[in-house]
C-alpha cells in the first residue's frame, strides 16, 4: 500500500507543479497580449494553443507520474495549483517579467547608443560641413534664384495683361462681330 500513495502523492505534487506552470504560461500570453496590441481572433488562437498545449501537458505527467492513468487527485492539483499561483504569485510574476522586459529594452537602447556615437561624430563633424551644408546652401542658392526668376515672369505677364487692358480702353483692339457667319 505504501508505493501507491507514493505515487499518488507524487502525482497530486507534479499535478499542483503543472497547474502553477500553466498560470506562469497564461500569464506570460498575457504579457504579450499588454505589450504587443492582439486583435480579437489572434486572442481566440492563442487560448485554443494555450489549452491545447495544457491539455497535452496533463496527459504526458499523468503518462510519466501515473502510468498514463488520469486521476481525480491530479485534475484537483492541476487546478489548486492554478488557482493557488493567480492567489499568491501572479501579481509578483507578471511585475517582475514586465520590470525584466523593460531593462532589456532599456540596455538595447543604450547599446543602440553606443554603438551608433561614432557614425553619429563622424556625420557630425566630417560627412556633414563637407557634403551636406554644401548641398543645403546650394538649394538655397538655388531656390532664391528660383523664386526672383517666378516673381519676375509673373510680374512680365502682369505688365504684358495690363497693357492688354489698357488697349481696348482706347479702342484700338478690333470689335468682334456677334454673329461672324452671314447667309
Amino acid at each position: 500500500m505504501e508505493p501507491v500513495y507514493g505515487v499518488s502523492l507524487g502525482y497530486f505534487l507534479w499535478s499542483l507543479a503543472l497547474g502553477a506552470a500553466a498560470g506562469v504560461f497564461y500569464d506570460l500570453f498575457r504579457i504579450k497580449r499588454k505589450i504587443i496590441h492582439t486583435p480579437g481572433l489572434a486572442v481566440i488562437i492563442e487560448d485554443i494553443v494555450y489549452f491545447i498545449l495544457t491539455g497535452v501537458a496533463v496527459f504526458l505527467i499523468a503518462y510519466v507520474k501515473n502510468s498514463g492513468q488520469l486521476r481525480w487527485q491530479g485534475l484537483i492539483g492541476i487546478c489548486a495549483g492554478f488557482f493557488l499561483y493567480r492567489l499568491i504569485l501572479k501579481d509578483i510574476f507578471v511585475e517582475l517579467v514586465v520590470k525584466f522586459i523593460y531593462l532589456i529594452v532599456k540596455c538595447i537602447k543604450w547599446l543602440i547608443k553606443i554603438l551608433i556615437f561614432p557614425f553619429r561624430i563622424v556625420y557630425k563633424y566630417i560627412l556633414f560641413p563637407i557634403l551636406v551644408r554644401p548641398i543645403l546652401w546650394t538649394g538655397r542658392k538655388i531656390r532664391g534664384i528660383w523664386s526672383r526668376i517666378c516673381v519676375n515672369v509673373t510680374a512680365a505677364f502682369q505688365r504684358k495683361a495690363d497693357e492688354g487692358e489698357e488697349e481696348g480702353e482706347e479702342g484700338e483692339k478690333p470689335q468682334r462681330d456677334e454673329n461672324p457667319v452671314e447667309n
